[in-house]
């Protein structure tokens, strides 16, 4: 991203922050917070500041309570390179997207492909299957979140996909917004999250771990997430969702395989790919449109 673009993730990374009185940071408690002029916070977020220095980032990254592996990309997102500058055009997205949807399609394992937004690409029948999923529920035209992961994980209506978590779904949803946290953050800028983002904190558990002060303590090592399900046909899943993460100048791709953690789901799973094959189902289009004029004009 640009240096206006890193501007206005710092800004949105303030708004998404909270103060001591409980409120959105301004700007006023940002700087002094991380311990900067306000003038040096202003000059960030207008995209006005060409050196930024590394004391000055690592105070920002603090005082916005990113996790390590987000104060990583901040740094990156902070030198002022647009992304597709830092990838060599030797392959083009699509044919990375087919690549990774190639390797779904040979996965005996529910697996799903998902973009920087967190929507679904492709899956295949198994992972609708453990998900006791219709290809129809998929789809919702009147929802930007229609494609969403977290639609599914955390919208009412799929309330007994939660059910049959368990006691689990509590510490994997709250992983599951981490996660989602640090793989947004080099497009909290962009006009489609910042419209995805209020529909998503409709959803009230969703909302609760976004905005929750004790992710400001928690940390991420490693990007995987247990997953675990009593299925009403399969009986209790324990499954691992492993990211691959793939780079392309259109933004980054995550294909997910669902590993199986015991004999039982490892036996179910095996059976899922024999019965319904490994079939690769298109779900969401890619890429999103630069500007929403462009996205209308798409539709």
């Amino acid at each position: 991203m640009d240096k206006k673009d890193f501007g206005q993730l710092v800004a949105t990374l303030r708004k998404e922050s909270r103060n001591e009185f409980d409120e959105p940071m301004n700007q006023y408690d940002l700087a002094k917070t991380a311990r900067i002029p306000l003038i040096t916070l202003q000059k960030i977020e207008q995209g006005r500041q060409v050196n930024i220095k590394p004391g000055t980032l690592l105070n920002l990254a603090e005082a916005l309570h990113l996790n390590s592996r987000a104060t990583q990309t901040f740094f990156l997102a902070s030198l002022g390179i647009k992304d597709v500058q830092t990838i060599k055009q030797a392959a083009a997205p699509q044919d990375v997207l087919a690549e990774l949807t190639q390797t779904l399609s040979q996965l005996q394992t529910p697996a799903y492909i998902l973009d920087g937004f967190g929507d679904i690409l492709v899956i295949n029948l198994g992972g609708l299957a453990v998900f006791s999923l219709e290809a129809s529920d998929l789809h919702a035209p009147h929802l930007l979140s229609q494609h969403n992961l977290n639609r599914f994980l955390f919208s009412p209506e799929f309330e007994n996909l939660h059910t049959s978590m368990g006691e689990a779904q509590s510490a994997s949803a709250r992983r599951t917004v981490m996660l989602y946290k640090l793989w947004t953050l080099k497009v909290r800028h962009h006009w489609y999250f910042r419209r995805l983002l209020p529909e998503l904190n409709r959803y009230p558990v969703f909302r609760e771990y976004w905005q929750s002060p004790s992710f400001h303590d928690e940390d991420i090592y490693v990007q995987y997430n247990p997953i675990t399900l009593n299925h009403p046909e399969f009986g209790l899943l324990k499954l691992l969702a492993c990211p691959t993460h793939a780079i392309t100048a259109q933004g980054d791709l995550y294909l997910f395989s669902l590993q199986p953690l015991d004999a039982h789901t490892a036996e179910v799973c095996l059976h899922v790919a024999q019965d319904l094959g490994a079939q690769a189902m298109p779900v969401a289009p890619w890429p999103k449109p630069p500007t929403p004029a462009d996205s209308l004009s798409a539709g």
